[in-house]
């Protein structure tokens, strides 16, 4: 298989149990046709929905993400690399959901083949994120003395950012005198409903106001049972809406602070993303403006405070302008466990993880220098000795004169969120079957790795394939093909040395990284250690199988010096070692190189070289034993090609079977050589027969019947003159398929006759089974006998257990008399070969019929 080919295969689709992860997960596969633009998805979701094709993806985003990720996909489509971008999927105007798109490209630069990965729903993970951001925020802002209209301004627009414009948020506060609501912001809203709905009337309406006080925690969305709500639902409808939800804002104590008005454009309640970041943006709202209106009791507030942000998840801290303790706040001690004493002056540092001390040091350096917000990522110890991942936020306390006077901050955990990023990327860069790294993770490596080895420093680059891999899972299913897998990869990593890298293509590929301080010599030697360890029988599914591997090397810098090249030249080094015969290694060297593009200039040519015009038919003749008569020709196909000559087919056969041209070329043949030989006995006068060769692909295709018999209804040949050669492994490869296709042939009349026998699996056993005429025995069997004693022997048994199962008998590659001879005495029926004559051309096989002197009553079809 050549290497575009083998590389194509890398992609095939994911096990069954990798989908299952994915979809519990709210991860969907993904795969972009980069010819036609049709988008697929590989898990069912309502997400997707109705989402064919790349445009219309584009066409679902919302128009503030359309450009990004339009210039992102444009990127995927001429580089290959990993990508990662978000955005929002609008499936309705009320519907917006945020998606984490991960995609991977692969191919050339400039030509890429392949562009997948997979998508997730991160609606509920980004609306957590703005909220908890934006809330940060409006704490920052609180604390830093900015206005109460600038911090619930922010608080509305983290109600409406994520929605896509599908909600607008106001906050409207209760008078001093506890009677009227009075607008205080409303950024997205008109300034001409405010007007219209300030100073409503809220006292007019206790019932509302004592329910709304009543429902401490919760969304009030039928607005039309009580009059106020009422109010607000008609003040709504200019605005294009059609519903209404009032969030109470109530202070510690549970009384009324105020309502946050939210307007949708939908008749509908909240999602569940909305309900929880409404809420921690009321209970934000709540927190800060009970702050501005009890400054003068600011212990009492402060209290309040913290249990408000506790509810956030957040645990408040206060140092001196050094950043020393003086009074540990009752959270911080609770959740770390520290004393008093213990967490007074700098002890508190001992709670951080030893290893984000030193950062946190240079912190702690920066904030006694300079009066700024910060924050980062540290790992805090809880009381019960697990270290948290905590988001650190820290904001400067000043006086009238821009003097620190405190610091004052918070630790959010995060812990659940970079776990699960941590477990993304790890099905990102894993592969879901042998948990070993896979492509991806192996690309980032090498690269990585050969940007910082110098170049006098060897690396070996080994790609391995099982060798048969492909008849286990044929035959035991893709579960046990799987299993077997598994403990190959568990055989690997136990054979290689520390610091070495083995990773999974895809299938039954592997990528071992290998440091080579001694060059070939270390390479070689766990090359040796490799393919003995892979050839130990492996126990799948009650058998006992045997399994060997082909290894490819290439070593870094004399082979290569980019990741690329060096998987691309092992590759070209493995199927060397494959066609060797499979369980061994090679290394890679430059006359591999021009052979591969030697093979694939003779590929691009033989694309083309039927329409041209290019293939030509040479007849070798067939004749009776011991008689001599002529019985008929065999159609061999010849390559004339323009600039090598006359290719023969052990050059491009095998090239035409894998790439599917085989197909085409074979019809053709067929046709061809029918019209030939029956043109040339209407010429003659007396009828020749000929024997044409089919492909596996061939006898298993749907169309064959009929395409033998079109051949022979155009060429005017009765069936009886035409013979179809198989070979051994063409019908023993799906045997049930193969009988009904050679079943139905033998309706038509024709013969069929099993080419090469005795050089592949099939053995006698096989011949009863099939519907076969005619045994023709592989040279292998001929020419050796002809000279040894037991020969006459050998052949006179194997002629006569044909014989015995009623079938004729042929001989091929005859090349001298002795083995002429030889055929004679053990009554084998037909001969072929060079010593009777080689293939001809139409016009030369005319003469040598003429030059033999055949009459018209030596000439035989074959009976």
């Amino acid at each position: 298989m050549p290497f575009s080919a083998a590389r194509t295969r890398l992609l095939t689709d994911l096990p069954e149990r990798f989908r299952f992860t994915l979809g519990k997960a709210d991860v969907y596969e993904w795969e972009l046709d980069t010819d036609t633009g049709a988008l697929t998805f590989g898990s069912d979701s309502e997400i997707f929905e109705g989402i064919r094709t790349l445009q219309e993806f584009f066409e679902a985003l919302h128009p503030d993400d359309r450009q990004a990720a339009e210039r992102i996909t444009e990127s995927m489509l001429l580089k290959a690399d990993c990508y990662r971008y978000e955005c929002r999927l609008v499936r309705t105007p009320g519907d917006v959901r945020w998606i984490s798109v991960n995609g991977f490209s692969q191919g050339e630069d400039g030509q890429i083949e392949n562009v997948y990965g997979f998508t997730q729903d991160a609606t509920s993970r980004k609306y957590a994120e703005v909220a908890a951001h934006g809330q940060r925020q409006a704490l920052e802002l609180a604390m830093s003395g900015a206005p109460l209209k600038e911090i619930l301004g922010l608080l509305c627009h983290l109600v409406e950012e994520p929605s896509g414009s599908g909600l607008l948020a106001s906050v409207m506060l209760l008078d001093a005198d506890q009677f009227r609501l009075t607008m205080c912001v409303a950024p997205s809203i008109p300034p001409e409903y405010h007007r219209s709905i300030d100073g409503l009337a809220a006292g007019t309406s206790t019932a509302f106001c004592d329910n709304l006080t009543f429902l401490a925690s919760s969304i009030i969305t039928d607005t039309t049972q009580d009059e106020l709500g009422k109010q607000f639902f008609r003040l709504m409808m200019p605005l294009g809406r059609q519903a209404c939800w009032l969030v109470p804002l109530l202070s510690t104590k549970g009384c009324l602070q105020g309502v946050m008005p939210l307007y949708c454009r939908e008749k509908r309640g909240p999602t569940e993303e909305e309900t929880a970041s409404i809420q921690l943006v009321a209970n934000t709202a709540s927190l800060i403006i009970e702050r501005y209106r009890e400054t003068e009791e600011r212990n009492r507030a402060e209290l309040r405070f913290r249990s408000l942000v506790n509810a956030t998840n957040a645990i408040i801290w206060t140092t001196s302008s050094e950043v020393e303790v003086f009074t540990p706040v009752p959270e911080w001690t609770s959740f770390t466990g520290f004393t008093r004493e213990q967490a007074e002056g700098m002890g508190w540092l001992d709670a951080i993880h030893p290893d984000d001390r030193a950062f946190m040091l240079t912190l702690i350096a920066r904030m006694r220098q300079e009066a700024v917000s910060l924050q980062d990522e540290v790992r805090l110890r809880r009381a019960d000795g697990e270290f948290r991942h905590m988001m650190f936020h820290a904001v400067p306390i000043v006086d009238a004169s821009g003097a620190v006077k405190e610091w004052a901050g918070s630790y959010t955990d995060i812990t659940e969120r970079i776990e699960s990023q941590q477990r993304l990327h790890h099905m990102a860069t894993h592969d879901g079957l042998t948990g070993l790294p896979n492509r991806a993770y192996l690309n980032e490596h090498l690269e990585a790795l050969l940007s910082f080895t110098p170049s006098d420093t060897p690396i070996a680059v080994m790609l391995i394939d099982l060798d048969r891999f492909k008849h286990i899972n044929d035959s035991l299913g893709h579960g046990s093909g799987d299993e077997m897998l598994c403990q190959i990869a568990k055989r690997l990593q136990a054979a290689l040395p520390i610091g070495d890298l083995v990773a999974r293509l895809g299938g039954d590929e592997f990528v071992v990284i290998a440091h080579a301080q001694r060059g070939k010599f270390s390479v070689e030697s766990i090359a040796k250690k490799l393919v003995e360890t892979l050839a130990l029988p492996v126990d799948v599914s009650d058998y006992q199988l045997f399994p060997s591997a082909s290894i490819g090397i290439c070593m870094y810098p004399e082979d290569g010096q980019s990741k690329d090249i060096l998987i691309q030249n092992a590759d070209i080094a493995m199927y060397r070692a494959k066609a060797e015969g499979g369980n061994r290694y090679g290394f890679f060297s430059e006359e591999m190189s021009i052979e591969m593009k030697k093979r694939m200039a003779l590929e691009i040519a033989l694309r083309g070289a039927l329409d041209r015009g290019e293939f030509v038919l040479h007849y070798q003749p067939r004749i009776e034993l011991p008689s001599e008569k002529l019985m008929g020709v065999e159609a061999l196909v010849r390559w004339n090609n323009p600039e090598c000559g006359l290719v023969l087919p052990s050059d491009f056969i095998s090239i035409a079977e894998e790439t599917g041209l085989i197909d085409e070329l074979g019809i053709w043949v067929l046709r061809q050589a029918c019209l030939d030989i029956q043109g040339l006995s209407t010429r003659l006068g007396y009828q020749l027969c000929v024997s044409v060769n089919l492909s596996p692909k061939q006898l298993l295709s749907p169309n064959l019947v009929a395409q033998v018999q079109h051949a022979l209804d155009q060429a005017g040949m009765q069936p009886t003159c035409l013979e179809l050669e198989l070979t051994e492994g063409a019908f023993i490869h799906d045997m049930q398929a193969s009988t009904l296709a050679m079943q139905q042939l033998k309706a038509l009349g024709v013969r069929l006759a099993v080419d090469d026998f005795g050089a592949g699996h099939a053995g006698i056993s096989y011949l009863q089974q099939f519907p076969i005429d005619v045994v023709k025995l592989d040279r292998t069997f001929i020419t050796p006998n002809a000279s040894e004693p037991h020969g006459h022997g050998f052949m006179k048994a194997l002629s006569d257990m044909t014989h015995a199962l009623g079938l004729h008998v042929v001989a091929e590659g005859v090349e001298d008399k002795a083995t002429l001879d030889l055929l004679c005495q053990t009554q084998c029926d037909e001969a072929q070969g060079y010593f009777i004559a080689e293939p001809l051309p139409l016009s030369m096989l005319v003469t040598y019929v003429e030059k033999n002197g055949y009459p018209s009553n030596q000439l035989h079809g074959l009976t």
